[in-house]
């Protein structure tokens, strides 16, 4: 645990743990010659295992997961780069903050397989370099060098991380651009200066650009922001101008890039509009419990830790009247719980019959990027050396918030539902959930098709003794930390299905080989008007997955014509007769088939015994 300590006279704040909470035998690792090289050994081999664990964890991504949240944002990626040959897409749409990042790529490629495959490797050298920041927080909480980086990587490599490695969301992006900004509040609350104002307003819209949760980070600069005005109000008045500006421009680019991209306009606020006047406080209790519960269950107790440090510090700060980083961090973490919680208080997703989804009840992803600063201050105070009565207090809450859990939420949660990379924190733990749906409601026994819960509590419980335990030998426990956390990683990893249209591309490129046409050159009709099950994730996927060729939506009920002799249409169009169209002999894509109209394309493909009678 770490506290400000004011003095009304200085210019800078020093930060200091405080003694009331670690132990007065506190280890200094310097003192230690063989400490000291230990941890500079382990400083070397904690960042070397996040990179092979990375690399080997996105071996499996040959293309993207899924035809919204990844591709999506590639396409995005793509019209900002200058290609104007952007389909728009089906979805309620995304921001485009790591669009941005990405767009370079096109610039050199138009292949859709390479694109991924470079966002990826973007996406795992921006997760593999948050080291860095993360770092120079450790540093400010009192860690050496080799310590610091450590507990970076540790952090790096929780399941709520790593699973991100071969995806490409902007999870990574996100997660750098908060732990900026909370590196540069803590600058600012340091050294009070106008451009560490800049600088920390800066971090605070580029995360916000990036994914529009980070809402919950604008909400909370600015409410510090104000407090801040008792320490320099022109500081402060400069900071809320600066966020206000960064809040506005942000909104204004996101909106404009989704009105071009995407079919119906951006449609998130009306989802979250739909939420609020359906509101079900019952239900979102449930939820906001679930979701605290999973990220204790999903970095092995060590979130509830660095929450109690976290209100500990900002009790101290209120009393002083001084709402320094801590009690940044504790509206940082609260807010972005409640915005995850409010989100998804949904009871169209969560209490549907059909489609189950697990993730809904146990979505980690909105808040996964806040808590991993949590999880850093936890494992500073513990490789300081922390009081026993903090780790119990950890252990207690955790434990009362359980028997809540378990008794009022867990038996009524469909563990066999859809799981995926948005609840990384209890992947691991699959091997116990079923295969099959059981009858709900269904209390938790340690045999039953609901043991996960109670199993994974004494986990939990097991590492707080394990912490209460090694509190006095931190070079022991970061060892079996760095042990475990890799561990969980692996088990956490998913094998992903990857629906990439694999059916009618290939299909495209035997045309293209028969007629020796060339990718850049091919274009493609997409039949809007034919509207099979599969048509959102159609629309989705042909134009990125077929480029470098051109895929233009045609809408014939707006009396659009076709204009290519190749068109994507449902499998059975019905009409496909009256076009005198006729279907390539290959298999279709999410009920979706090539078909090729009456021209010198078809009579030759005809002769070669491609098409379908």
């Amino acid at each position: 645990m770490v506290a400000a300590f004011i003095s009304g006279a200085q210019l800078n704040m020093s930060i200091t743990m405080p003694s009331s909470l670690r132990e007065a035998s506190e280890p200094h690792e310097q003192a230690e010659g063989r400490g000291k090289w230990f941890w500079r050994v382990l400083a070397v081999i904690s960042p070397l295992a996040t990179i092979v664990l990375y690399w080997y964890i996105s071996l499996t991504a040959i293309a993207p997961r899924t035809g919204y949240d990844e591709n999506h944002l590639l396409q995005m990626a793509r019209l900002i780069s200058g290609d104007d040959n952007v389909t728009q897409l089906a979805g309620s749409g995304y921001y485009p903050g790591w669009a941005v990042i990405l767009a370079p790529i096109w610039w050199f490629t138009h292949d859709a397989a390479t694109v991924y495959a470079s966002a990826i490797t973007v996406s795992n050298v921006i997760g593999v370099a948050t080291i860095v920041p993360l770092s120079l927080i450790g540093r400010r909480l009192g860690l050496t060098w080799p310590q610091s980086i450590t507990i970076s990587s540790i952090v790096m490599l929780l399941p709520a991380r790593s699973v991100h490695a071969d995806y490409a969301l902007s999870e990574q992006a996100i997660t750098f651009l908060v732990v900026l900004a909370v590196l540069a509040a803590f600058a600012l609350w340091q050294r009070p200066t106008w451009w560490r104002v800049v600088l920390f307003v800066a971090a605070v819209g580029a995360a916000y650009v990036t994914h529009p949760r980070a809402i919950a980070l604008v909400a909370t600069a600015g409410v510090w922001l104000l407090a801040f005005a008792l320490r320099r109000w022109y500081l402060a008045l400069l900071g809320l101008v600066l966020l206000a500006g960064a809040y506005f421009a942000a909104e204004h680019f996101a909106r404009t890039i989704a009105e071009r991209v995407l079919l119906n306009g951006y449609g998130k606020d009306g989802t979250l509009q739909n939420t609020l006047d359906n509101f079900d406080a019952l239900l979102f209790v449930k939820v906001f419990l679930n979701q605290t519960w999973i990220q204790v269950v999903g970095t092995a107790g060590l979130f509830a830790i660095g929450c109690v440090i976290v209100v500990v510090w900002t009790i101290r700060e209120l009393r002083v009247r001084r709402l320094g980083f801590g009690s940044f961090m504790f509206g940082a973490i609260l807010s972005t719980m409640l915005v995850s919680a409010i989100w998804w208080t949904r009871p169209d997703i969560l209490l549907r019959v059909e489609k189950v989804r697990l993730d809904a009840w146990t979505y980690s992803r909105y808040i996964d990027s806040v808590s991993a600063i949590i999880v850093l201050i936890a494992l500073a105070a513990l490789i300081r050396g922390l009081r026993l009565n903090v780790i119990a207090t950890g252990a207690g809450v955790f434990a009362a918030g359980s028997g809540v859990v378990i008794l009022w939420v867990a038996r009524n949660v469909p563990l066999w539902g859809q799981t995926s990379a948005s609840n990384a924190t209890i992947l691991p733990w699959r091997f116990l959930f079923p295969d099959e749906p059981f009858d709900l409601p269904l209390m938790p026994t340690f045999t039953n098709d609901a043991r996960f819960w109670l199993w994974a509590t004494v986990f939990v419980l097991a590492c707080f003794v394990a912490y209460a335990l090694l509190r006095n030998t931190p070079r022991t426990m970061a060892v079996g930390l760095l042990a475990l956390v890799s561990a969980l990683a692996l088990l956490a990893n998913l094998s992903a299905i990857r629906p990439y249209p694999a059916d009618v591309t290939a299909a495209i490129e035997r045309i293209e080989s028969l007629t020796h046409g060339k990718e850049d050159q091919t274009r493609i009709n997409f039949d809007l008007a034919c509207r099979g099950p599969g048509i959102a994730n159609a629309v989705n996927w042909f134009p990125f997955w077929l480029s470098p060729r051109v895929v233009e939506i045609v809408d014939r009920r707006v009396d659009e014509q076709f204009d290519s002799e190749l068109v994507i249409s449902c499998a059975d169009w019905s009409d496909a007769e009256a076009f005198g169209a006729r279907p390539y002999a290959a298999d279709s894509d999410f009920g979706y088939g090539l078909w090729v109209l009456p021209g010198e394309l078809q009579d030759e493909l005809s002769a070669a015994g491609l098409l379908k009678e």
